[in-house]
């Protein structure tokens, strides 16, 4: 990933294709070795910040790629965007899954209405404004990472794998996964809203010091307003292992994700 202007991949190298294999073979170096650990465990406040740094150094250098208009990236880009009518078609289904969800039924009338205004909204949305190439599985799982906290903290410390569900879409995707399966358990929505606060502070940060010539504010209000497709885009049991979805989703009423 030479075209990146930080060192967040493993490294690898192209093999020869078999004479029965269509497909490129890739060898990754055993990142193991050079002493990276997976994220196996919900993470702590401190190692989801890492994990913001990193997935804000990987679309920062998306966009700024899509920006300059790179040729290999611009091709990459329109192969993906040939996906949108399955995202759509996907994200409708998702929708009204939710819909039909017992979550929904436990809300009150203000909020559901709120949401449902919202996803009638966001059902058949494409934004090339703020949209870029994202991970589109973005877990604690595919980070690898240097477990030297006391030494203080490199991006060179962390690495990201595994890009089988890439795509070209909403950067809130990523952002919500990541944040919404590291959550802690917590009721209040104040709380909540504080730690959404300090996790995007931390990924606008580094989004901005990767590529200050995109206005960041966009991609923030991008992350924010679709932050309710990353939720629906959640895995069954990724939902199940969240206990607090009815604050989650006043949270992010709080924060204005469904104006």
């Amino acid at each position: 990933m030479h075209l990146f202007s930080d060192d967040i991949f493993p490294k690898f190298h192209f093999v020869d294709v078999g004479e029965n294999n269509n497909q490129p073979i890739i060898i990754l170096e055993d990142l193991t070795k050079r002493g990276y650990k997976p994220l196996k465990y919900k993470l702590s406040e401190q190692y989801l910040e890492r994990c913001m740094i990193l997935l804000a150094v990987f679309h920062a250098n998306t966009f700024r790629l899509q920006k300059k208009n790179d040729v290999l990236f611009s091709t990459l880009c329109e192969l993906w965007k040939r996906n949108d009518e399955y995202i759509i078609k996907q994200r409708k289904e998702q929708i009204r899954a939710f819909l039909e969800s017992s979550i929904m039924t436990t809300l009150d009338d203000t909020l559901k209405k709120r949401i449902k205004q919202k996803l009638k909204k966001v059902e058949c949305l494409k934004t090339e404004i703020a949209s870029t190439i994202i991970h589109g599985c973005f877990t604690r799982s595919k980070v690898f990472m240097k477990d030297d906290i006391k030494y203080g903290f490199g991006i060179g410390d962390i690495k990201l794998i595994d890009f089988d569900a890439i795509q070209y879409d909403s950067p809130s995707i990523d952002f919500g996964r990541i944040f919404l399966t590291n959550l802690p358990n917590e009721d209040n929505v104040s709380k909540l809203e504080r730690y959404f606060c300090s996790m995007m502070d931390a990924y606008l940060e580094r989004f901005k010091c990767t590529y200050p010539e995109m206005n960041s504010t966009l991609v923030k209000q991008e992350i924010i307003h679709n932050l309710i497709l990353s939720y629906i885009n959640l895995s069954y049991l990724e939902k199940g292992a969240i206990s607090n979805h009815i604050s989650i989703l006043h949270m992010f009423n709080k924060i204005g994700s469904f104006d």
